[in-house]
């Protein structure tokens, strides 16, 4: 008997359209088409990433523990499975802190305890979604932060939580973003306020040939220029984001500087707060793919 991947799983438990009417078939094929197909790949890679929030849980996490989480949509599918063992009595006495607001609403709906990070003494398994990991060096550096909906990232919620953690897990919703040199668009937060152009002038400096330097808008804008307007993002902390978008890999003088150097250097700006590259942070990821969820390091 052959043996489905994953993504074969998911398509053969899809409703088919041959299970309906002939006369409604033609016409569902000639009003849908090509979006049919893109919605049916959508439910695969939301089940994929289901599946790998399950298997961060599963690996990682044990009664007892203070869970440090995260921010995004595979940390959410992780807290429902959270909420679910609890439930089953499989998970017991664990105690969450967020990285979010979202997070936090999202664990507090699901009944999952909260707790803060000033009432304990470490977290034991932080669980962060990552934009890209550099697969490397060991621990992983990883980016987080890119993804502005449906609620801008708090990196320095996440970076407090990182520094306090004994363990760091990533998740990411494709294998492909695993690989080695980071690169493509780096968040960086800035103090906000009307001198928030001179932080963004001497990163732009900096820069110069390796990256274009843009502003955060709103993620309800739906509107995107260097500057962010005509409704560029401010934090509750009033806070900017500015977004590094390198052309290629993360590079400092054109040349590909190690991790420690490009951060001394991004952080030696003034008005930087915080940025969404942390190096050698992560002990363990896991990746969504096709054939199920990939755990590295491997061996």
């Amino acid at each position: 008997m052959l043996k489905h991947t994953v993504l074969e799983q998911t398509l053969l438990h899809t409703p088919s359209l041959r299970s309906q009417p002939h006369r409604h078939r033609r016409i569902k094929r000639r009003r849908l088409g090509s979006s049919c197909v893109r919605a049916q790949s959508s439910v695969v890679e939301e089940q994929l990433c289901r599946f790998a929030a399950r298997r961060a849980v599963d690996e990682f996490v044990t009664s007892g523990q203070v869970l440090g989480l995260g921010h995004g949509t595979l940390v959410n599918y992780a807290i429902e499975y959270i909420a679910e063992l609890l439930q089953l009595g499989e998970l017991q006495r664990v105690n969450c802190i967020p990285g979010s607001d979202l997070t936090a609403s999202e664990a507090a709906f699901q009944g999952v305890p909260l707790t803060a990070l000033a009432l304990v003494d470490q977290v034991d398994v932080m669980l962060t979604e990552a934009d890209e990991l550099d697969t490397s060096e060991h621990p992983m550096s990883f980016v987080t932060g890119r993804i502005q909906a449906p609620q801008q990232p708090q990196l320095l919620k996440t970076r407090m939580l990182i520094d306090h953690s004994e363990k760091v897990v990533a998740i990411l919703a494709r294998e492909q973003k695993a690989r080695g040199r980071l690169g493509n668009a780096l968040p960086i937060v800035i103090e906000g306020g009307e001198n928030w152009e001179e932080a963004a002038e001497e990163l732009d400096s900096m820069f110069l040939g390796d990256a274009e330097v843009w502003r955060r808008p709103s993620s309800s804008s739906g509107i995107s220029n260097p500057r962010g307007e005509p409704f560029p993002y401010t934090s509750p902390e009033g806070h900017a984001i500015l977004d590094v978008r390198f052309y290629g890999s993360f590079k400092l003088d054109g040349k590909q500087v190690p991790y420690e150097e490009l951060l001394t250097a991004i952080e030696g700006v003034p008005g930087v707060v915080t940025h969404g590259l942390f190096h050698k942070a992560a002990s363990a990821a896991v990746l969504a793919a096709p054939d199920g969820p990939v755990l590295l390091p491997t061996g």
